[in-house]
């Protein structure tokens, strides 16, 4: 197949151009700027640009597209009004995809297109209003990509992302920022982690997305494990790792009073229809994620 990736040099978009290239497929690779995988063709455009976009597809005639890029800057996305133009940029490409004879389309979606209420998030019951325009903004993608998909005959899904970690992540997240201030000796600051959430390593995320392009499942997807895990296990686990318990500081940043203690996914079509499970456990995702930081400071240091 001839793929199209954009946002392929981001956290999940690597991991997945990566495989599809080592999979054989014509992996054509869209960011702003290129990282090194083999054999993927790359393709500096910006994509809120609709027109040269348009082109692009024109030229390429991609017969499978996945979208990963959209605005994720930390502290910042949830509310930014930027989502408001990755919405219209997201619209304008699968029609494009569409007119250029596209055939399958795969959306990144997100957790936070669910209205958080305690019980699990099902991809059939999400008729609630997201909490963030991040949220809303996603969702009403969602919903004009799938209308249009049956408009158009075309196979589309949307994979719903929820909590992920591991190599590449933005360092101000909470794994890195637990793992880097620990290497670096200072203080930890973390809230008291009571909240429970859903975690996968982003190998199993991008491992769940191959999988949903390689089926003929339509509609939306959660991609996550299924198993909500605490906050506070997951920072002790890594300060245990890294014997920096005494740096660790929970209960130093409040915890918002709005957040549900539990948000975590119904993973019954991941696991049945998609035919996926996760693989790595959190214990060896969190020693994996570990190693990468430690050999990312070290060659860091070399350079310097």
């Amino acid at each position: 197949m001839k793929v199209l990736v954009t946002g392929a040099s981001g956290f999940i978009g690597r991991e997945v151009a990566g495989r599809l290239c080592k999979l054989g497929h014509e992996v054509h690779a869209v960011a702003r700027s290129s990282v090194d995988i083999p054999n993927a063709v790359w393709h500096q455009v910006d994509l809120l640009d609709t027109a040269t976009v348009d082109r692009l597809i024109a030229e390429i005639r991609p017969s499978h597209l996945m979208h990963f890029a959209w605005t994720t800057e930390p502290g910042k996305f949830w509310n930014s009004s930027d989502n408001n133009e990755w919405e219209r940029a997201s619209r304008a490409m699968f029609d494009s995809f569409a007119k250029h004879g596209g055939r399958r389309f795969i959306g990144a979606g997100s957790v936070a297109e669910y209205e958080w209420t305690g019980e699990p998030c099902v991809e059939s019951f999400i008729d609630g209003n997201p909490a963030t325009l991040y949220g809303q903004k996603k969702l009403s993608t969602f919903r004009y990509v799938e209308q249009r998909a049956q408009e158009c005959g075309i196979a589309s899904a949307w994979g719903r992302i929820f909590w992920l970690y591991g190599p590449h992540e933005h360092p101000l997240r909470l794994i890195p920022h637990v793992i880097t201030g620990i290497l670096s000796g200072r203080a930890v600051d973390c809230s008291s982690g009571e909240q429970l959430r859903d975690f996968m390593h982003v190998y199993d995320v991008a491992e769940g997305f191959i999988k949903l392009l390689e089926s003929d499942v339509v509609g939306p997807v959660n991609i996550a494990s299924g198993n909500p895990v605490a906050v506070k296990d997951i920072i002790s686990q890594i300060a245990e790792a890294l014997s920096g318990q005494g740096l660790v500081r929970l209960g130093a940043i409040p915890t918002n009073s709005t957040e549900p203690q539990v948000v975590c996914a119904d993973v019954n079509r991941l696991n049945s229809e998609v035919r996926f499970a996760p693989e790595i456990t959190l214990s060896d995702g969190l020693n994996m994620t570990i190693s990468w930081w430690k050999l990312k400071q070290a060659s860091e240091a070399v350079s310097a």
